[in-house]
């Protein structure tokens, strides 16, 4: 599955990303939120699949104070790029179909 998180150093082909917890999906909607702990990974550039704006994002105060995530603009954009990534690195690949071979009935 994917994350959200916000980049906190560039290097190279690798960032530093603080990564935000999501809640279970709740009537279609996911929910993001920064944990009590920053969760910072080192990511490689080619397995981000989307950079987005603060503008793209609804933030809002949650429980506790914390900053929320309520609502993402490309939601689909990033389904798909995720598909794409998940075939591309995790998905097995199917044995090959073979011809059928022809039956000669006597």
């Amino acid at each position: 599955d994917w994350a959200v998180g916000e980049v906190t150093e560039v290097r190279n082909s690798e960032l530093s990303v603080s990564f935000m917890n999501r809640t279970r999906k709740t009537k279609g909607v996911h929910i993001f939120y920064w944990p009590e702990r920053p969760s910072v990974y080192t990511v490689g550039r080619k397995f981000v699949l989307q950079i987005l704006t603060r503008d793209q994002l609804q933030l809002s105060e949650g429980s506790n104070d914390k900053e929320t995530l309520t609502e993402i603009q490309g939601w689909k954009d990033i389904e798909r790029a995720y598909t794409v990534y998940y075939n591309k690195y995790f998905a097995r690949r199917q044995p090959r179909a073979t011809k059928p071979r022809s039956r000669t009935v006597l």
